[in-house]
């Protein structure tokens, strides 16, 4: 989202829904951009994710998922 929005100004807005099924951990994304930003905004994306395969996770980048995770599920759960 930094990168793409904030440093570049190629989308509107980024966003990605997780999904559990038997045995299957889905995890889908979608963005907002004008179509000629599409190819840019697809090659960024493939080669994060080909960094995240290579190299995998910081400490920093766990602890915020989980912080984020916490904050998602865990906080929905209080009346």
């Amino acid at each position: 989202y930094d990168e793409l929005r904030e440093k570049r100004g190629y989308i509107y807005g980024i966003n990605f829904n997780e999904n559990h099924y038997n045995g299957v951990d889905l995890l889908v994304g979608s963005f907002g951009c004008e179509c000629r930003q599409t190819e840019k905004v697809l090659k960024f994306i493939k080669l994060e994710w080909e960094k995240l395969k290579e190299f995998g996770i910081t400490q920093q980048e766990l602890s915020q998922a989980k912080r984020s995770f916490k904050r998602s599920n865990i906080l929905t759960l209080t009346s």
